[in-house]
């Protein structure tokens, strides 16, 4: 190998790397310390902010979502299906983003309304629940209790609630 191969792509290559890895770690440095790791002096952070934490408390970065109760949930899914009842397009990906749910709602073989939708619970890309709609209203739903996409129970709506099938 010429030695200006070798250079074009070990040297240049692995300097510009160093150079990018010592600029990555100079800014986790200074981000670190401006976060609150401990290097900040006490008249830098506001009087709420220093309150006296349990030993055992773990910081969270994001706000936890609450899992929402399948009634709760069910009543959200009927609100939506009703306000996007006119709405153009086939498909509803994701309707709720912010829940631990997922939902996605289908218009499929050229209906004029909603006529199914999946709930995926725990966002695992596992459908739990798939309901079959007729003019954007339930009219039945399978259950996966497995979270394995095999569909074992399965329920009829009936006087607005859901009743389970024998």
């Amino acid at each position: 190998m010429r030695f200006k191969t070798f250079r074009n792509f070990i040297i240049v290559p692995g300097g510009l790397l160093l150079t990018v890895a010592l600029g990555g770690a100079l800014f986790l440095l200074v981000s670190s310390a401006s976060c609150g790791s401990g290097t900040t002096t006490p008249t830098t952070r506001s009087p709420e902010l220093h309150q006296a934490q349990p030993a055992n408390a773990t910081p969270v970065s994001q706000p936890q979502r609450q899992a929402a109760s399948p009634a709760s949930r069910d009543e959200k899914i009927l609100a939506l299906l009703e306000a996007k009842r006119n709405q153009s397009g086939d498909k509803i990906k994701d309707a709720f983003p912010r829940e631990t749910y997922k939902v996605n709602i289908y218009r499929d073989g050229g209906s004029t309304t909603w006529n199914r939708l999946k709930i995926d619970y725990n966002r695992n890309e596992r459908w739990d629940e798939r309901w079959e709609l007729e003019d954007g209203k339930p009219v039945k739903k399978q259950v996966s209790t497995a979270d394995n996409d095999v569909y074992d129970q399965e329920w009829r709506w009936q006087g607005g609630q859901w009743v389970k099938k024998n």
